[in-house]
Formats: C-alpha cells, structure tokens, sequence
C-alpha cells in the first residue's frame, strides 16, 4: 500500500512538471528547476583546452569554476546516418570554437563516451566543410 501511495504522489508531481498545450498533448515545462524551453545541446573549449559538453542554456553555464572566459564553443548533435558527432555554429558569447587551443576531450559523459569520430561542420563560401576534431 506504501508503494501505491508513493506512486500515486510521484505520478502527481510529474503530470504538473508538464503543461498542458492546445492541441492537448503534454510537453515538459521544468526538468529539475530548469526550464526546458531554452536548453541545447551546447560545446565549448576551456582555457586548459578540454572539449566541454553540455546540455544547457547559457555556453557560460559549461565553464569550469574558477575561469571566466573559454576559446569559443557552439552546438553540437549526434548524426547517426554519418555515425558521427556533428559540432556546429558558434558561441554568441564567446565566438567560434578555437580547435588550435585543444588538448583533451572529456570523454567521461555523452555524447563523447560514446565513440563516434568528432567533427566540426563549417561553411566556406556556401558549402558545407566537415573537419575532424583531433588532439
């Protein structure tokens, strides 16, 4: 009976995590405190040169505590029809990702724990450059 109660009072709590729309399907509003709305898939490269991945709102949000600044970061997706994992863009805080400064991936988490080649998708001159992230 114990169980039942609790799931009936965590089944509670998670329908009110979700806000119900028009077209009456339910899409998450909060997932632990945070809005989901703007958070992405987000990169960036720190000051020790580690590859730093993250879901968040903010590229600032991934900089390690105690430094203020990083060389640029952008976004980054896993493209499984290529088998790879796909950066892209740039930080509108910090700028484009400076790979020259790169010494480590944090292969510790997803998506770099998952062992797909890294490369960064850029345009030159309206076509689409993939290079290889490498050390």
């Amino acid at each position: 009976m114990i169980f039942l109660t609790c799931m009936m009072i965590i089944s509670e709590k998670c329908v009110s995590l979700y806000e119900k729309k028009k077209n009456k399907r339910y899409i998450p509003r909060y997932v632990f405190g945070y809005q989901t709305e703007n958070i992405m898939q987000k990169f960036i490269i720190t000051l020790n040169g580690t590859l730093e991945f993250g879901d968040v709102k903010l590229h600032r949000e991934l900089i390690p505590a105690g430094e203020e600044s990083c060389y640029g970061g952008g976004f980054w997706t896993i493209d499984n029809q290529r088998g790879m994992l796909l950066l892209y863009g740039r930080s509108f805080d910090f700028g484009e990702p400076e790979f020259s400064h790169l010494r480590r991936i944090n292969r510790s988490m997803p998506p770099a724990s998952l062992g797909f080649p890294i490369f960064y998708k850029k345009e030159v001159y309206g076509m689409e450059v993939l290079e290889p992230v490498e050390i």
